[in-house]
């Protein structure tokens, strides 16, 4: 029909004016739009993380990139033209963003087939005012294959009485589905989960180091906050210079299984605030300066099967068939 062919040629048009916008050298010279979850549905997906959970260390690239920079003063731009339903797909590259990021549709953003999540970098600063985020989720998202890095943000060698700055932040009735992806801030929190409604689904993914090199005491690996929700599974929180995973305020929830969390210069995982419920399960507390749980008013830890250092167990109202080292 007459609509169905205008629908279709206005498509193709804002595919190729997406594709121009972000024209850059070397092999990083287009992106692609799929425009429904049907064609969502047919893309082959790369699992970036093919080595055991202990071995990501040893292996993984931190803070060293060679390809050359992006220059996306557009990305919110072609975040805000992109249909909801859409998938983003990036080719190798770092595509810098200025100020805060803000998607409040549903969106997949991934690395194109074949890109390790080295390869394809989202970076931005923060201003030093404990204020600053680096992306903001208000609708149902997906980022998958991708390598976040937040600098600025919290003064460094400094305490903090919060989380500082953050590099994602998941707002109330959001919720982001984060897989085979690195996160990591130079001196504030990776991802927070902020609000009742708000969800987080984090799978395969290293997050970390969180203020761990500059000694910035505002560095928490992953919050979730005052009724949000959060499931982390088979991750590294590693390096964070508060504590790895924490459930914060009345209501708030989170389970981690099959992860392993710390060094962490505080604690590895906390409950804190009425109500508030933290389920390791399968998990590994790896070198915890101070101890590896902590439940404030309220707050209820749960242990189930995992790797602890007993003489850093720290406060935890239930441990379930674990292995006390």
């Amino acid at each position: 029909s007459r609509m169905g062919f205008l629908t279709l040629t206005m498509n193709v048009m804002l595919c190729i004016q997406l594709a121009e916008a972000f024209q850059i050298s070397g092999t990083c010279n287009a992106i692609q739009l799929a425009r429904t979850p049907q064609q969502c549905s047919t893309i082959q997906t790369l699992r970036a993380f093919d080595l055991p959970l202990k071995q990501r260390r040893s292996v993984i690239p931190r803070l060293r990139y060679s390809m050359t920079s992006t220059a996306a003063p557009t990305f919110q731009s072609m975040i805000d033209e992109a249909g909801p339903g859409s998938t983003i797909v990036l080719k190798k590259g770092i595509y810098k963003i200025d100020g805060t990021l803000k998607i409040n549709k549903a969106l997949t953003i991934r690395a194109e087939d074949g890109c390790p999540h080295e390869d394809v970098v989202i970076s931005g600063t923060a201003p030093v005012d404990k204020k600053g985020v680096l992306m903001e989720i208000t609708g149902k998202v997906m980022l998958k294959g991708l390598t976040v890095k937040h600098y600025g943000g919290s003064p460094t060698m400094t305490l903090s009485t919060g989380v500082g700055s953050v590099c994602i932040n998941i707002k109330e009735e959001g919720s982001l589905h984060i897989e085979d992806c690195e996160v990591t801030t130079e001196t504030s929190t990776a991802i927070v989960a902020n609000g009742r409604g708000a969800r987080l689904y984090c799978d395969s993914c290293t997050v970390g180091p969180c203020g761990w090199d500059c000694d910035s005491a505002s560095g928490y690996g992953i919050c979730v906050f005052a009724g949000a929700y959060g499931e982390v599974l088979n991750t590294d929180v590693w390096r964070v210079s508060q504590s790895g995973i924490v459930a914060f305020f009345p209501d708030s929830v989170c389970t981690a299984i099959l992860c392993d969390i710390g060094p962490s210069q505080l604690v590895a995982v906390s409950a804190e605030g009425g109500n508030s419920r933290f389920l390791a399960r399968k998990c590994t507390m790896v070198d915890s300066e101070w101890k590896h749980a902590a439940e404030y008013d309220g707050g209820v830890v749960t242990f189930d099967q995992c790797v602890l250092d007993k003489s850093k167990l720290g406060e935890v109202s239930n441990v379930i068939d674990c292995t006390l080292l």
